[in-house]
């Protein structure tokens, strides 16, 4: 019996079609529904990563460590409202196609990584997540996030399109 659904998000669209998915299926059963996005490297944010690591190779000290400081504080707050804006419209997209019971959980590391841990630490039983293309062969077919939950996961996983 399918008790609770975990649907990892990125605010891609293939993420929002596995909203879609768990969502209709979470009203039909009826479920829980978890959305889950993960902090990871934002492109966006590159240029400002470059500038906190030319301020920490100066010599220890020439350092400023009030703008190091500062840069960090930058940095992780625009990655937390990008999350946190990602999840909201993944819960109203997810109440618009039925979900009525939704949990959104924030986690910061590597996405296999923190999706497998939710996975093995909650009581989850079944993801849902979206499938993407990668750079190697071996992802060609699955990206490298998909890849990983559909090897080790300890639940069923179901692949969106």
């Amino acid at each position: 019996m399918i008790n609770r659904i975990l649907v990892p998000v990125d605010g891609s669209d293939v993420a929002n079609r596995a909203i879609i998915f768990a969502s209709e299926m979470a009203a039909a059963l009826p479920c829980d529904l978890n959305l889950m996005t993960v902090q990871k490297a934002v492109p966006a944010r590159q240029q400002l990563q470059a500038y906190l690591t030319h301020l920490q190779s100066r010599p220890a000290d020439q350092r400023d460590t009030a703008e190091i400081a500062s840069v960090l504080d930058v940095l992780s707050e625009s990655a937390e409202a990008q999350s946190r804006t990602i999840l909201t419209e993944a819960e109203a997209l997810a109440r618009l196609h039925g979900a009525l019971e939704i949990a959104c959980t924030l986690r910061d590391g590597d996405p296999a990584t923190e999706i497998l841990a939710m996975a093995e630490n909650e009581p989850i039983d079944l993801i849902i997540l979206g499938r993407r293309g990668a750079g190697n062969i071996r992802e060609l077919l699955l990206g490298s996030v998909a890849l990983r939950v559909t090897q080790a996961a300890n639940c069923p996983v179901t692949l969106i399109r």
